[in-house]
């Protein structure tokens, strides 16, 4: 992972596999968190992404829809995910953008509403 890929808010897990919120990117090859009010530094090589599930899409609030296209999706404000061979795909336009983890989908879900896509 590499730090042009991620944003203020992203979640992704510290070296103990915790989830942190990303509170900066640096180009020094370093990520900071903060946790209880406290700015925490790590070396980006030790933070590892989360891969996208669906109980991390039901916890941003996407809802399940059994009959959309016969095919099992999630949807959140026009945007609507699907899983397909174990991955999780997005249609934009003309293409399927394959989504593997969590802080792709908060990119996207920004990138096309302009609003964080946050834990409900």
């Amino acid at each position: 992972m590499e730090a042009k890929e991620l944003r203020i808010g992203n979640y992704v897990k510290d070296h103990l596999g915790r989830v942190q919120e990303v509170s900066e990117t640096r180009s020094d090859a370093y990520i900071c968190y903060l946790s209880n009010g406290t700015k925490l530094k790590y070396k980006l090589n030790t933070t590892k992404p989360i891969p996208l599930t669906e109980e991390w899409l039901v916890k941003f609030g996407f809802l399940l829809d059994l009959h959309h296209h016969r095919r099992l999706t999630y949807s959140l404000n026009r945007i609507t995910t699907y899983k397909q061979d174990g991955v999780f795909w997005c249609d934009i336009l003309w293409d399927c953008l394959e989504l593997k983890h969590v802080h792709q989908l908060q990119n996207l879900y920004f990138a096309l509403t302009n609003e964080e896509l946050i834990i409900k």
